[in-house]
């Protein structure tokens, strides 16, 4: 098919990359505009040194206990079976469906009800939030170097063994270091994670570079330094993706035959340590997280607040369906044009689409702002992107671009190109194609993409805190609100909803991870 004839569709990818850019592009463009601050009095009001120092600690710790939490997990299901570790396998992923600061909550309100002030200390320490924050992000890591260690092989510990070897020498010396590139670009994934969180650290009072971008804006009114704290933001996270970028060149191997990976029984006291570490990391990740909050819940019941919550879940539902389409449809004109205009641009167009997923909500809603400060001069499109839900879902359109583009434009490389010639011939092109052919087949991508997008939305709080029109409170807006005034009991409920949303996605990374086994 001529290049030519898709035009149309290589425009609609050039404005869906421009749309997702804009917020990236103003931000660099307004910190380099805005003079109302002096830079030698930012640096001084915004204590920006610590706030760069918690960041860059808070990152380091939290990478280091989830690549031993996750890598010790993978490795321990992978190679080995013992009672329950089937279910195991499974679980150990279940935390992802527990967002950070639900996780965080959790546990102040159990620490703080110990009335231990040693306890709450150790709880509200850098090393307590590394750790609650590593429960949360563990599974990243656990699932990625999983993944890694099944594509070994059966052959490469074969000839460890013939080189006299035990297990875990092998593990140490020829598993771990094959392993490296993968635990590495885990380990930078979760490092992305924790600079984009905002809930878990303003729960416990540990402030860092993405909490400064709130509080500049919000608490101190200033849009310039919270301008120049997303600026600095951005380039920390453009320098996560290109470590992430080099770590994915190693990602090489060569498989030493097809045989499937078998797993060897443990006994004795390995399999009691097998079975203590993998039970003891799902409980306090999962079970008592999720125990805690449904015995708080049903608490809140009795309180008489259940119909507030159906309310807050419409508005949260809202935001959800509206993002998820908006995204689902950007996803479409990216991936087809790139299929089908020989045009030059189409593949960076997709690439530069996902670059939104590497930054914070709050650095996506100050780049969301600078650039509706732009269109000042047409005020009814300012007030209307700011008094209604159209300026958030651009946001997640931003955002969450990555989760949608990675199932569908995977389902679309495996679809034949002869079904389109087919349909051409009878006569089916453009959106009706897409409808009748591409969609019917490919439907899997969509639904995939779909849940995980409106998983996300549900989720997200720092664009959704600082971008909703006023009065529109979603359940994790609440969730924050209630925790923020030590409201445990009253936030369980909405953060249970949450949880069995988060549910989808973790249930899929389980049966995906099953079928490649």
């Amino acid at each position: 098919m001529s290049p030519r004839k898709h035009l149309g569709w290589y425009v609609l990818a050039a404005c869906t990359c421009a749309i997702i850019l804009v917020p990236i592009l103003s931000i660099v463009l307004n910190a380099w505009i805005q003079h109302d601050t002096p830079l030698s009095e930012f640096f001084s009001h915004s204590n920006l040194l610590v706030l760069g120092m918690n960041t860059i600690v808070l990152m380091s710790a939290v990478g280091l206990i989830t690549g031993v939490l996750g890598s010790l997990s993978a490795w321990v299901t992978t190679f080995y079976t013992f009672p329950s570790s089937r279910l195991l396998d499974g679980l150990l992923l279940m935390p992802l469906a527990v967002p950070s600061y639900v996780m965080a909550f959790v546990y102040l309100g159990l620490i703080d009800d110990t009335g231990m002030p040693w306890l709450i200390y150790g709880i509200r320490s850098p090393l307590g939030v590394a750790c609650v924050l590593s429960l949360s992000l563990y599974p990243y890591v656990y699932f990625i170097v999983k993944s890694a260690l099944k594509t070994q092989g059966p052959r490469v510990f074969e000839a460890a063994q013939v080189l006299g070897l035990r297990p875990f020498q092998a593990f140490l010396k020829v598993s771990l270091p094959m392993a490296v590139p993968w635990i590495v670009g885990g380990i930078l994934l979760v490092a992305m994670e924790v600079l984009g969180n905002f809930g878990a650290v303003s729960l416990f009072n540990y402030d860092t570079l993405t909490t400064g971008v709130y509080k500049a804006w919000f608490g101190f009114f200033s849009f310039s330094s919270a301008l120049k704290l997303a600026l600095l933001i951005l380039a920390l996270a453009f320098l996560l993706v290109g470590f992430q970028m080099l770590s994915e060149r190693r990602k090489k191997f060569t498989a030493l035959g097809t045989a499937p990976l078998s797993q060897r029984p443990i006994t004795g006291i390995k399999k009691w340590m097998a079975i203590g570490f993998c039970w003891g990391l799902v409980a306090l990740s999962f079970v008592l997280p999720v125990a805690q909050l449904s015995v708080w819940a049903s608490e809140s019941v009795g309180l008489g607040t259940t119909p507030q919550y159906i309310e807050l879940l419409m508005n949260s539902l809202t935001l959800a369906v509206g993002g998820t389409i908006a995204v689902c449809v950007g996803c479409v004109c990216l991936c087809f044009a790139n299929r089908w205009c020989g045009l030059p641009g189409t593949s960076l167009f997709k690439r530069s689409a996902t670059l939104g997923y590497a930054l914070p909500g709050t650095v996506l809603a100050v780049g969301l702002f600078s650039a509706i400060s732009f269109m000042a001069h047409s005020s009814w499109i300012s007030m209307g992107l700011t008094s209604s839900c159209i300026g958030l879902i651009w946001g997640y359109t931003c955002r969450f671009m990555v989760l949608a583009i990675n199932p569908i434009d995977g389902a679309l490389k495996r679809l034949p190109s002869r079904y389109e010639e087919a349909s051409t011939i009878l006569g089916i092109k453009g959106i009706s194609q897409i409808i009748r052919i591409h969609f019917p087949i490919m439907r899997w991508g969509f639904v995939v993409a779909g849940v995980l997008v409106f998983v996300d939305i549900m989720r997200e709080l720092p664009m959704t805190l600082m971008m909703r029109p006023f009065g529109w409170d979603t359940l994790s807006v609440r969730v924050f609100e209630m925790t923020s005034e030590g409201e445990w009991v009253r936030a369980a409920l909405p953060a249970l909803m949450l949880i069995l949303l988060g549910l989808l996605p973790a249930c899929f990374l389980v049966k995906v991870s099953r079928y490649e086994s």
